[in-house]
């Protein structure tokens, strides 16, 4: 058995598993290696943050050597390329998890260099790479939302650049809020001018979402109240080409209005079942939205799986699996829940295609 087979043998008896019970460890990561940001974005106080002692390079080596059966790491910001030591921080990532098989970078696209040297130092590792740079609207309305001009320029020279590299997958990102929410179709024609051989497959769409201890951003961009017709219609216009990627944005998508509708919880949380977030400074959460902090990797010798099985992890855990969480419809959290139950999924499948049908 070759060693990338090895890989997917291993994350599909993750994801299995992960339907009937809690994991010993996690297979899913999402680590924010820094809250510095270079734009100041209406719907994210990440920018806001206070800075923060990061964690070192080999500490993030003992980080990942205590978890051997991580699949899915979700590396985010701030800005991942504001760290001058970003390609030696994932080569040592890399190094470091023999199991991995995906990583997913977002990145704010405002320094395409620095990250087309980072994605072409990580090409040969023989992991699945998923890049999404974000763009939050046409011209005008990206700048108004991000505080700086010129801001939606970079993000399209960064992906043009990107889209060079044939073996990774890369996307324009766009989260909805109520600031974009009418600008959409604006947005699609000047990618259509912009961007040769344009696609509905470069695009990806999600949702608004606050969060005390991440983003810190209780109060802006909320989408109650808006036409969830609207909001489906580009969701459901992404969920083409890649067959992965197409299965998860349609299951997104129909599952995206009972959460509109005001039901938190359409489908059952992995946080701390399957899944953590990591914050720049070592601090453990179940997730970036729900505000509990379950240990310190510094307290634990950067040793995550002792965390993971500490008595405050088993209990939050407990407490996500009553729903007793904020609840929530990000993707980084939404995916991984469409994983892991995947009966009532197909189930869900069968009666909308009945439903259609009838």
């Amino acid at each position: 058995m070759s060693l990338h087979m090895h890989k997917e043998m291993r994350f599909l008896k993750n994801i299995l598993f992960s339907n009937f019970k809690r994991l010993h460890s996690p297979y899913k990561i999402m680590l924010a290696l820094t809250y510095r940001c270079n734009l100041q974005c209406k719907i994210c106080n990440i920018w806001r943050q206070p800075q923060q002692e990061e964690l070192a390079i080999q500490a993030l080596g003992a980080l990942f050597r205590s978890v051997p059966s991580l699949s899915w790491l979700d590396i985010t910001g701030g800005e991942i390329t504001l760290r001058d030591d970003i390609i030696e921080v994932m080569q040592e990532i890399i190094k470091n998890t023999k199991n991995l098989l995906i990583i997913h970078i977002s990145t704010n696209g405002q320094f395409p260099l620095r990250l087309l040297m980072l994605i072409q130092s990580m090409v040969r590792c023989r992991i699945r790479l998923v890049v999404n740079i974000s763009v939050d609207g046409p011209r005008e309305i990206n700048t108004d939302l991000r505080g700086i001009g010129g801001s939606y320029r970079k993000s399209i020279e960064t992906f043009m650049l990107l889209k060079k590299i044939k073996k990774i997958h890369c996307y324009l990102s766009c989260t909805i809020s109520k600031y974009n929410i009418h600008y959409l179709d604006d947005l699609l024609l000047d990618l259509r001018k912009d961007i040769p051989r344009f696609s509905f497959q470069d695009l990806h769409f999600n949702i608004f979402h606050h969060s005390s201890h991440y983003y810190r951003n209780n109060n802006p961009g909320e989408l109650e109240g808006s036409d969830y017709s609207i909001i489906e219609k580009y969701i459901r216009s992404t969920g083409t080409g890649n067959v992965v990627k197409s299965l998860l944005e349609r299951a997104y998508a129909r599952y995206l209005a009972d959460y509109l509708s005001g039901k938190r919880f359409p489908l059952r949380c992995q946080a701390l079942k399957s899944s953590c977030f990591i914050d720049p400074s070592g601090g453990v959460y179940p997730c970036a939205m729900f505000n509990r902090r379950i240990g310190s990797l510094q307290e634990y010798g950067f040793n995550l799986k002792k965390i993971w099985e500490n008595s405050n992890a088993e209990s939050t855990a407990e407490t996500i699996s009553k729903r007793g969480c904020p609840g929530c419809w990000s993707p980084c959290e939404a995916y991984p829940a469409l994983l892991g139950n995947m009966k009532g999924v197909l189930q869900g499948c069968l009666k909308k295609r009945k439903e259609n049908n009838s």
